[in-house]
């Protein structure tokens, strides 16, 4: 039986790995935009799917999943 830290040792980290969809959008953005998306991410009262609904709306198709995995900081970016 595999045990929990011969797991953890076998998976490996996201450094040095692209940037999410997420955190490659940010970059891509006009500052405005990057200020509005950044607050909506911090924000616990706007879901997933609101920032992915409001993306989609302004020609950024992007999952509730991606930008769930990136408010929980379980993505390629940079921590």
């Amino acid at each position: 039986m595999t045990t929990l830290s011969d797991a953890f040792q076998a998976i490996p980290d996201n450094k040095g790995r692209p940037q999410c969809t997420v955190g490659a959008l940010l970059k891509q953005l006009d500052t405005a935009d990057t200020t509005t998306l950044t607050e909506m991410l911090g924000d616990p009262d706007v879901t997933h799917a609101r920032i992915s609904r409001a993306l989609t709306y302004v020609g950024h198709t992007m999952s509730a999943g991606a930008i769930g995995r990136h408010r929980q900081h379980d993505c390629r970016c940079p921590q």
